[in-house]
């Protein structure tokens, strides 16, 4: 379900959108270099192209440029390492499509490998005709608590604070 899922956005340009959401998460997070995107896609492009990151992406296509996994049931290294950021972008509706509460579970484990968790929710279908953005919202206020920073454009983004408090080493 999860290759299915990511089929959809396959064929998305997301790198103005990309572009966005990363200079919204520099201004607000001071030293981030450690990044863990998690469910990447294609966006690891974006990312691989700031040589001062230390940048992991995680999906399950199958790519030479990022860790193939599952992210619910991780296998890799990548699942025991510490980091600045994890990028959580629009990856939680597809996980609570495929199993119920994965996602705030999922956000709880980043809390604990992580100084902060940069997490997106899509505003409309992808196709542009249904707005989403409100079931989201809801979504944050009632799973997720406090947030730190907002941004909306295309997506609706939110920074949330992990348990790390010093700059991860590993």
């Amino acid at each position: 379900m999860l290759h299915e899922i990511s089929g959809m956005y396959f064929n998305l340009n997301r790198n103005e959108e990309l572009g966005n959401i990363w200079r919204f998460v520099c201004e607000n997070i001071d030293n981030a270099k450690k990044v863990l995107d998690l469910g990447c896609g294609y966006g690891y492009l974006f990312f691989k192209q700031d040589k001062s990151l230390e940048y992991t992406g995680v999906d399950v296509i199958s790519n030479e440029n990022i860790t193939t996994d599952n992210i619910l049931s991780p296998k890799k290294d990548w699942k025991n390492k510490k980091y600045d950021i994890v990028l959580l972008l629009n990856i939680i509706p597809a996980l609570e499509r495929i199993e119920k509460n994965s996602g705030k579970k999922l956000i709880e484990q980043m809390k604990k490998q992580s100084r902060y968790i940069v997490i997106g929710f899509p505003n409309c279908s992808i196709s542009g005709k249904k707005s989403l953005g409100r079931y989201w919202r809801d979504y944050v206020n009632n799973e997720i608590g406090k947030v730190l920073y907002e941004y909306t454009g295309m997506d609706h983004v939110i920074i949330i604070r992990g348990n790390l408090l010093g700059k991860p080493r590993e």
